[in-house]
């Protein structure tokens, strides 16, 4: 998380709730009615409608599906995104955004765009941090749709419950439903992630090298947000020795902050038989590698989320995060989970530092993961 991320979320516990007793002063009156979205034939009039997503890449990606249901509903919008650095890259691939607005970039900027425009919709899709809820109050949209959590439905003008027990997918999707009642009402087991067009690339090209002279070629993210959501490079070295000597190729990818696992993992290897493009790749280019994988194997991540939503095999290791909500959809994916009688214990976000030495996730073996990545490549095998 860099610096301004953290500044923001400190500002947004310091001073949001007293902004939005201020807002409450200015709020627009509320929308008696959103007919005109829930017709079947909207009508002429386009529609300018301002997404807010703030957040990490897994947010991102599972967002997509309620993204392309609302330009299938409503054909004549325009949608545009507010979102951070570090999720740009994956709305970038989404084709039915218009316009992407980076609030940690220049918040000033940002928020001016935001008022010149009018927006006809808001919809902010943050689940907990109340700054969000203020930006849909600036923009002064007469259709304003956020969850009632924590103090910030007032902010609204079409509020909706957020649930745990639920998968985000159909999370954000209810945010679309309030709008448009037949939006909820679909399954995304599979892809729902189009291949991005990306240029051939040296590391692409080298990635299609590497991958035509194995049988099966295996992708590997050992990075996490929080540490107790990292199961160790050592562990993965481990699982990757066991998948080599069985002649199957195995790419590492990630950003910087993996490099430190990715020299751990090849001081376990004899030569350079894995193809290691940790930090080499940008996240449009690690898109498009994941696409050409038989299987992705991480901890519960933001890479995870766009294999799943690419409908490649996965194998994912859960403990802290809950499995329900976060994990891959469907039988190409694979999850491990002890289910500990303390797992899962994130909310909102937030992942508790843990007293017992990540036990959810210390206590998958080696043996379990490599032999769940074999079971995964035989059902592929077979289809």
């Amino acid at each position: 998380m860099n610096f301004r991320i953290r500044c923001l979320k400190i500002l947004d516990f310091l001073i949001g709730g007293i902004l939005i007793y201020f807002c409450r002063l200015i709020l627009p009156g509320k929308s008696e009615s959103v007919s005109y979205l829930r017709n079947d034939k909207p009508g002429d009039k386009e529609l300018k409608i301002l997404i807010i997503r703030p957040g990490g890449i897994g947010d991102a990606v599972l967002l997509i599906p309620s993204i392309n249901t609302l330009n299938h509903r409503l054909p004549n919008s325009r949608i545009d995104i507010l979102a951070e650095k570090r999720n740009y890259e994956i709305f970038r691939i989404c084709n039915n955004i218009n316009k992407i607005l980076l609030y940690d970039a220049n918040i000033l900027n940002a928020l001016m765009e935001i008022i010149r425009t009018k927006y006809d919709i808001v919809i902010d899709t943050e689940q907990w941090h109340k700054l969000s809820s203020v930006i849909t109050c600036i923009s002064r949209a007469r259709v304003r749709v956020g969850y009632n959590t924590n103090k910030r439905s007032e902010m609204y003008s079409h509020t909706v419950n957020y649930r745990h027990d639920i998968h985000e997918i159909y999370s954000f999707l209810n945010l679309v439903k309030a709008l448009s009642s037949e939006a909820g009402n679909q399954d995304f087991n599979k892809k729902f992630i189009e291949i991005p067009d990306y240029s051939r690339t040296d590391n692409i090209k080298q990635f299609e090298e590497y991958k035509n002279i194995h049988v099966f070629s295996v992708g590997i993210f050992t990075g996490a947000t929080v540490k107790e959501r990292r199961w160790g490079a050592e562990n993965f070295a481990k699982v990757v020795v066991k998948l080599l000597e069985d002649g199957i190729g195995v790419i590492l990818l990630g950003g910087k902050s993996e490099i430190p696992d990715s020299v751990k993992i090849k001081r376990h290897l004899d030569n350079n038989s894995i193809l290691d493009l940790t930090a080499k790749t940008s996240l449009i280019e690690t898109t498009g590698i994941i696409a050409g994988l038989d299987l992705f194997l991480s901890a519960d991540s933001g890479l995870m989320h766009i294999a799943s939503g690419l409908g490649i095999y996965t194998v994912s290791l859960f403990g802290a995060g809950i499995k329900p909500k976060w994990a891959p959809r469907g039988n190409q994916n694979m999850i491990l989970d002890k289910e500990l009688p303390c797992s899962p214990c994130t909310k909102f976000g937030y992942t508790p530092s843990c007293p017992i030495g990540v036990k959810c996730l210390s206590e998958i073996s080696i043996d379990e993961v490599y032999n769940a990545c074999c079971n995964v490549l035989k059902s592929k095998l077979k289809k």
